[in-house]
């Protein structure tokens, strides 16, 4: 990302009683590397891989002379938008590539400029007060438009700050290297010892105490840069403390016999249902009477509770559902009530991944597990955690009963469930096994994926299951069906959701990355396979507009994706490649391919000619990663997109837009020409649904009667959608993001 430096020296003492003043501050400016007669703000372009502050430190003290009297920065802190700032300019917390981001370079106010230096080079680096800068309308000298308002934000920044106590102080304090080099009882930095004396076998006693104290010290250092790096530090006083700590837990038992040889079994008498006695307390029983009833096989007691909304599904403390108990009795007459009359899932698992059929296939119940083999959505291959089928927990028992389970299971095993296609967005699909037939969850699916893609299940979910068709999109619940949502698509959703020909909207199953994610989280990834999948949905994204984005990104992107796809540049291929018009729609957006005045031709084989000249690394994966670093910079990226209109003064008929929702607020983009229109951050705006006239109203905060309506059929959904992402990453990505 291209960086904005910030460079800020105290004019006198700072004091936490007085009020703050831009004109207590001067600013270090550049002039112009275009010849022109305008100062602005130092700009770097810093690679992706390079540790932010140590680059910008080192940079600003090459920039100011090095070691001829360059400037020695004390820290570097990012100055993030604040939400005062206009949306026109701003729009959202998240920047673009191309407007860079701003970076605040505090240094000590002794420290000055070498004349000898700045009188010399092109850019002429100088210091000017902050508030002529900001009241540049009474000052002579010309400042880029960029630099005021950036500076605009660094004074609401600078005031913010002000306000904490003792920040300021802190803002300007020594560096925490600096300040440790300069105390000279500190054995941190002892010289050496001479080579040790040995004294019989053992080392001379001072020069061990002498290491001691050197690596003790040692580590406080790198523990005091580590904190002057950091905005806020908490430190939790029992971490390596060594102080014993155990998780609270509801039972326990001791094996008496454990290492002290095999235990004398005439001793041992096992009370009469052992196995559920402990939980059959009188808690347990009012918080689960289902699972009692069934426990018990009361079949007037399960009916009851069945017509009064008990949940089937419901888990007790030990995770499992009523229908494991009635399993694990044989109680074959509560079981098909449960099946049949309370609609349970015969797949349904508890914690270790156990179904009903492992349990009567363990316990030899071979009634109990006829009946489960006989529902129509059974699936017999389930795996428990251990990774054993129900036909492994009975084959091997040589009894009647249990060799008789084992038979019918795998003749059922021997039976393929149904499939379904689910498509991921590389291109591929992968066939899925509905394992509960229709009644088979996102759940299910989604584990399915992730076992097919061989995926860890840190980067799986970062995915989920989304049903789509051409110009309607909805991310389907843990507890969605997806086969009854396919089934319903044409005749049900799309008329109550659009105003399109349900005709012509096919609807498939997809793999995308779950919408109600933050980028905080996603900056996480490090998987090979979410990394490429997440790249091509951000690419099939980008490449439909639905990522407005200034001109530059849009050429810094396209040389990525020729770099990824054509290998290094060479003059040759580069001629033939731009040769053919349709391969240019292959890496800018189709909205960006009618931008008057710019000529793509040209300027992206330059681009791409310095991506193969600067890039060390080029593997495919890299490649695709920085693809992805640079869309997560774009306002509209991780959105889910909705369809609507909105009224504008242009035109006099409704106009179509795409509404995107993700987790910094709504934006609104023409449905044509792919313009960003308008973009909201949670923060400055209310939202209301009205769905009787299907219309979404969106009100700035500061200014009630500012803002837009949408008329669309999903207002629900968007409503919904927008509520549970500003409750879930309102506040807290918008610290992350201000101390990043």
């Amino acid at each position: 990302m291209d960086a904005l430096l910030a460079v800020i020296r105290p004019k006198l003492r700072l004091s936490q009683n007085h009020d703050f003043r831009p004109r207590n501050f001067d600013i270090m400016l550049l002039a112009s590397d275009k010849g022109k007669p305008v100062r602005q703000i130092p700009r770097i372009s810093m690679p992706y891989n390079e540790d932010p502050p140590e680059y910008i430190l080192k940079a600003v003290y090459q920039m100011t002379g090095a070691d001829k009297g360059g400037l020695k920065g004390r820290r570097v802190l990012y100055v993030p938008p604040v939400r005062n700032e206009p949306a026109s300019e701003h729009g959202s917390s998240r920047e673009s590539y191309t407007k860079g981001a701003l970076f605040c370079i505090p240094i000590d106010a002794r420290e000055k400029l070498n004349p000898a230096f700045v009188d010399n080079v092109p850019r002429n680096p100088r210091f000017s007060s902050l508030d002529a800068i900001l009241d540049s309308h009474n000052n002579p000298m010309v400042y880029s438009k960029q630099t005021k308002y950036m500076l605009r934000r660094l004074e609401n920044w600078l005031r913010d700050k002000h306000a904490i106590a003792g920040f300021m102080e802190a803002l300007f304090r020594m560096a925490a290297d600096f300040r440790v080099r300069t105390v000279v009882t500190n054995p941190a930095y002892i010289s050496p010892p001479p080579t040790s004396v040995k004294t019989g076998s053992q080392l001379d006693v001072t020069d061990i105490q002498a290491e001691e104290m050197r690596q003790t010290a040692n580590g406080a250092l790198a523990k005091m840069m580590a904190f002057e790096k950091c905005d806020i530090v908490v430190i939790n006083p029992l971490f390596g403390s060594g102080l014993p700590y155990k998780n609270k837990v509801d039972s326990f038992a001791i094996n008496d016999y454990w290492l002290m040889g095999k235990p004398d079994y005439r001793k041992i008498k096992a009370p009469e249902n052992s196995i559920d006695k402990a939980s059959l307390s009188d808690s347990w029983i009012e918080e689960y009477p289902l699972h009692k009833c069934a426990y018990q096989g009361d079949i007037t007691g399960v009916r009851e509770l069945l017509r009064k909304g008990y949940s089937v599904a419901q888990k007790d403390r030990d995770s499992w559902t009523p229908i494991h108990y009635a399993a694990w009795h044989g109680h074959l007459e509560t079981v098909k009530i449960l099946l049949r009359e309370g609609e349970c899932s015969p797949n349904i698992a508890n914690d270790s991944n156990s179904t009903p059929l492992h349990f009567a296939a363990l316990c030899g119940h071979c009634k109990v597990v006829e009946e489960l083999l006989n529902h129509r959505d059974i699936d017999a291959k389930v795996k428990d955690k251990e990774g054993k089928m129900a036909v492994d927990l009975c084959e091997h028992v040589p009894k009647p009963d249990w060799q008789s389970c084992a038979k019918m299971i795998q003749k059922a095993m021997e039976s393929p469930a149904p499939k379904v296609q689910v498509h991921l967005m590389d291109g591929t699909f992968r066939m899925l096994s509905l394992t509960s037939g229709a009644n088979t969850t996102v759940q299910e699916l989604h584990q399915q994926m992730i076992r097919e893609l061989d995926i860890a299940d840190q980067s799986g979910q970062l995915f989920t299951i989304w049903i789509c068709s051409k110009y309607l999109q909805l991310q389907l619940k843990y507890e969605h069906k997806p086969v009854q949502h396919l089934n319903d698509w044409k005749r049900k959703i799309v008329r109550m959701l659009t105003d399109f020909d349900p005709q012509k909207e096919d609807p498939k199953l997809f793999w995308k990355r779950d919408a109600r994610l933050s980028i905080i989280e996603e900056r996480k990834v490090r998987s090979s396979v979410a990394i490429h999948l997440l790249f091509h949905e951000a690419y099939q994204n980008y490449i439909k507009s639905l990522y407005p984005c200034a001109d530059e990104d849009a050429i810094i992107l396209g040389a990525l994706l020729l770099q990824l796809n054509q290998g290094d540049y060479d003059q040759k291929k580069a001629k033939a490649f731009f040769s053919n018009d349709k391969n240019l729609q292959t890496l800018i957006p189709v909205g960006k391919l009618k931008t008057r005045g710019m000529n793509w031709t040209s300027k992206l084989p330059a681009r791409y000619k310095q991506v193969s000249l600067h890039i060390k690394d080029k593997t495919v994966e890299d490649l695709k990663f920085r693809f992805l670093t640079l869309c997560w910079n774009l306002t509209v990226y991780g959105s889910a997109f909705f369809t609507g209109y909105v009224n504008m003064k242009s035109s006099k008929s409704p106009v179509a837009v795409y509404i995107g929702v993700n987790d910094i607020g709504i934006h609104i983009i023409h449905g044509h020409n792919k313009m960003m229109l308008q973009s909201f951050n949670y923060t400055d705006i209310d939202w209301i649904c009205d769905n009787e006239w299907a219309t979404l109203q969106i009100r700035l905060k500061n200014a009630p009667r500012t803002g837009v309506s949408i008329r669309t059929k999903q207002a629900g959904l968007i409503y919904h959608l927008m509520s549970k992402l500003a409750q879930l990453h309102g506040a807290t990505d918008m610290k992350q993001l201000g101390a990043t």
